[in-house]
């Protein structure tokens, strides 16, 4: 009977430590694989490029773009916005003497994002800078995802990046 009660108390506090793991433990991001890189998309000042995101459950957390710097140290302000039903839900500033070329910059949302199915999301990147600065955003042409809009101009396929969600 002793035992009886032991293994008892035993499957209570087992049973206590995973639901309490699995509730109140740290949620982790996991970030989904983008696409592979093969055109670079010259970001001119003032224009912004605006790529839609796809309808995924989950908390957003993270969004990780690729930039290319053509090897240079390029002076300005690259702004990124996430839109949720064309309103701004947050931004970022960066200054892209901070890019590494071709490589995927990460920007942290300060409140992750629980997904509507009924709202759209986006994602718009501008840059301003001066002189012959510049950047790129790279993207891959064959895409599945649709098409992305360059100020007017509509262009085929997506831009390189990656989505963080809290699991």
């Amino acid at each position: 009977m002793k035992i009886l009660k032991i293994l008892g108390v035993i499957l209570v506090l087992v049973a206590g430590a995973f639901i309490g793991y699995t509730y109140f433990a740290p949620k982790k991001i996991i970030v989904a694989d983008g696409v592979k890189a093969n055109r670079a998309v010259k970001l001119n000042n003032d224009v912004p490029v605006v790529q839609k995101l796809p309808q995924n459950d989950g908390e957003l957390k993270e969004i990780q773009i690729q930039f290319g710097t053509y090897k240079r140290t390029n002076v300005g302000v690259v702004t990124v916005t996430l839109l949720e039903n064309n309103i701004m839900a947050e931004r970022w500033f960066l200054h892209t003497e901070k890019l590494v070329d071709n490589a995927y910059q990460s920007f942290i949302l300060e409140n992750p994002i629980k997904l509507n199915p009924q709202n759209s999301y986006s994602v718009k990147i501008s840059s301003h800078y001066k002189d012959d600065n510049f950047i790129a955003v790279w993207t891959n042409k064959d895409a599945k995802y649709g098409s992305f809009k360059n100020g007017s101009q509509t262009l085929a396929g997506s831009i390189c990046y990656k989505l963080g969600y809290l699991k």
